[in-house]
């Protein structure tokens, strides 16, 4: 019976003429998202134990980061400046790392260049976290080694976009 109302709705509001009853409204298809599926989710439920570093010279956004970080990722360790971030990788392996542009010492670009030359450095993704947003520091990015970049301020949403897709390689 149900089946059949249905089919007759479907047959009068595609034959050009009005409908026969009052209720008819247009549907649209609805993209609904899985919560489980949302980079968030997936990260802390199979990536919570990889090992991050943030280089990051501004102490505000040091902060901003690591609060952000630090929802899945308890122990995030930071670098200052990027002779720091070249220290930190000499001595241990990291799965990703997030890196400043423009810092003290050393910037980014440089450290990046030197990161790839050691041994715990040449296949880890490093993600460009810059308030530079031309198409020639994005370049000088990839020039340097860098595997991705994103724009500051940066939202959650695309921060763990972004680590989703170069951790899970």
């Amino acid at each position: 019976m149900l089946k059949a109302a249905f089919s007759e709705l479907v047959t009068a509001a595609g034959s050009g003429s009005p409908p026969d009853c009052a209720w008819e409204r247009k549907v649209r298809p609805v993209r609904l998202r899985c919560p489980a599926c949302k980079p968030r989710t997936i990260l802390a439920r199979d990536y919570a134990d990889r090992k991050l570093l943030l280089v990051e010279d501004d102490l505000f956004n040091q902060e901003i980061t690591l609060i952000i970080l630090q929802e899945i990722w308890p122990v995030v360790d930071l670098a200052e400046d990027g002779l720091q971030a070249v220290e930190r990788v000499k001595g241990k392996r990291y799965d990703l790392i997030l890196m400043d542009m423009q810092m003290p010492r050393m910037d980014g670009l440089d450290a990046t260049r030197q990161i790839r030359t050691l041994p715990n450095g040449s296949g880890v993704p490093v993600v460009a976290m810059t308030g530079n947003a031309f198409v020639e520091d994005r370049n000088r990015c990839y020039d340097a080694g860098m595997n991705d970049f994103l724009t500051k301020p940066v939202k959650p949403g695309d921060l763990f976009e972004v680590i989703l897709k170069w951790i899970r390689r």
